[in-house]
């Protein structure tokens, strides 16, 4: 059974004229949408952004270097983007750093639109699920971090190669989801981490969807996971000196501690419809104290309005209730230890290791939203 007939009779060469297309178009977007940044001449880098991306970004390419303590490791520090292909194209030729930054908006609205456009065919589905994906809260909540951006970029990329390894082009897939794969991890490892185990999710999820036969579920687990150990193998020359010097970084303990310092405390679930319902909102007489813990998971009326419907309305409504029952997972696991759920992946490889797990709700989102609402527009 061919799960998407209507995606079996794409070129290559219409599928990279799209995505290309598409990262032109949302590249002129997003330079009006941060004029701003460019009519002021500012930095767009707050924070992280400016103290280590502006940094690393301005200084020589080294991997070494003796200016810090007793000498430093630059190409082991994944901070400082060396082996970052994107990076090093945009200083070679001399871009500025806002041109860069910015880049990570049009390839994330390119990776989604490519992806959207490739499950349903609609390029009015693919163009407002690009613009979603590029402007969700992870892209905007974390400019400051860059790498953290520019890792997310690639994740719609990963997913777009899995689909096409589900359809039988198996080589094809796994080229594409290993060098996306490979891009995300020279990013930043938190969203990878998150990404690779949401695409677990979702290759076991396809595969009770389409009732596949055993031999033929065991060849697209074996190219998929294959597709993506490609791009932690491709990432390696970083991926390996950044575990030795994680080894001696003062953040290098994990434990339940850190895996529950920024969690979202379940009584704060309201403020995904209502961010404001424990105050911090602004009046004449001064602003009210917030009574939360943290940041707002705010997602909006319309995603979780269009996410409810889905499963009933939806031309695909397997595949809908398959995003619909991961949403409800990343919502428990961003809740980390207040849950059975987000206790047992405690214990799971590499997901304890990383603070503010509430950014597993923000980093597949992205997925959950994009393939929900684009199912309506069929």
């Amino acid at each position: 059974m061919t799960p998407f007939p209507n995606s079996a009779g794409t070129s290559t060469r219409s599928e990279v004229g799209a995505f290309l297309g598409a990262l032109l178009l949302y590249g002129l977007f997003y330079a009006t949408f941060f004029i701003q940044s460019f009519r002021s001449g500012n930095l767009l880098a707050p924070s992280d952004s400016f103290d280590y991306g502006v940094a690393d970004y301005l200084s020589p390419v080294a991997l070494w270097t003796d200016s810090m303590f007793s000498g430093f490791p630059f190409g082991a520090d994944p901070q400082s983007f060396i082996w970052h292909p994107l990076l090093q194209a945009c200083r070679l030729v001399g871009i500025d750093w806002n041109i860069f930054l910015i880049a990570a908006y049009a390839i994330t609205g390119a990776s989604a639109f490519l992806l959207i456009r490739h499950l349903t065919r609609s390029n009015i589905a693919a163009a407002f699920g690009g613009l979603v994906c590029s402007l969700n809260a992870l892209m905007i909540g974390y400019v400051a971090n860059f790498n953290v951006i520019h890792a997310f970029a690639w994740v719609p990329l990963v997913f777009y190669g899995l689909q096409r390894i589900r359809e039988g082009a198996v080589r094809g897939g796994t080229a594409v989801a290993g060098v996306a794969g490979a891009l995300m991890w020279l990013g930043h490892s938190q969203i990878s981490v998150y990404a690779v185990y949401l695409a677990g999710f979702v290759v076991l999820g396809q595969l009770a969807i389409d009732r596949s036969r055993l031999d033929s579920a065991a060849v697209r687990v074996a190219w998929s996971l294959g597709a993506l150990l490609l791009g932690i193998l491709l990432a390696a020359c970083m991926f390996l000196p950044a575990m030795e010097l994680s080894a001696v970084s003062t953040r290098n303990e994990t434990g339940w501690e850190l895996y529950n310092s920024s969690l979202l405390p379940p009584r704060e679930l309201l403020t995904m419809w209502m961010p404001m319902v424990f105050g911090g909102f602004w009046t004449s007489g001064g602003s009210v104290p917030p009574l939360t813990a943290g940041d707002s998971p705010y997602v909006g009326l319309l995603p979780v309005a269009l996410g409810a419907l889905a499963p009933f309305v939806s031309a695909r409504r397997g595949e809908a209730r398959l995003w619909c029952m991961l949403a409800v997972l990343e919502l428990l696991l961003s809740m980390a230890g207040a849950t059975p759920v987000g206790t047992l992946f405690y214990y799971a490889p590499g997901f304890s290791s990383f603070q503010a797990p509430r950014s597993e709700e923000h980093t597949s989102e992205l997925q959950s939203r994009l393939h929900l609402v684009c199912r309506l527009l069929l």
